[in-house]
């Protein structure tokens, strides 16, 4: 695993992409992806999400497949902007992830 310093230098790609978020056994709850790299993503959510919650984020991609990742909480800032850092990732969503920053 890379250090966070490697990480945010991470190429990233601005998006706007409906998610869904749970934490623990929690109910779901809507959100939106407003940028992602091969590392991790920016959640923005209703609430704020403390540092160090585990997270289950689902969405769908352009053709309609849906990804889900599983991740951690590694900022939280005002008005819902959580940086999540990728824990587990399919092949299939770091492929889409990898098309969607146009690196191989």
């Amino acid at each position: 695993m890379t250090n966070p310093n490697e990480r945010r230098d991470a190429i990233r790609v601005k998006v706007d992409v409906p998610a869904r978020y749970r934490a623990g056994g929690s109910a779901e709850k809507p959100g939106r992806i407003d940028n992602i790299s091969r590392g991790g993503l920016l959640l923005v959510a209703d609430e704020a999400i403390p540092e160090g919650t585990r997270l289950r984020i689902a969405f769908d991609d352009t053709q309609g497949r849906r990804h889900e990742v599983v991740g951690e909480v590694v900022r939280s800032a005002p008005m819902g902007r959580t940086g999540v850092s990728f824990v587990q990732i399919e092949d299939a969503t770091l492929d889409y992830v990898r098309v969607v920053l146009g690196v191989p």
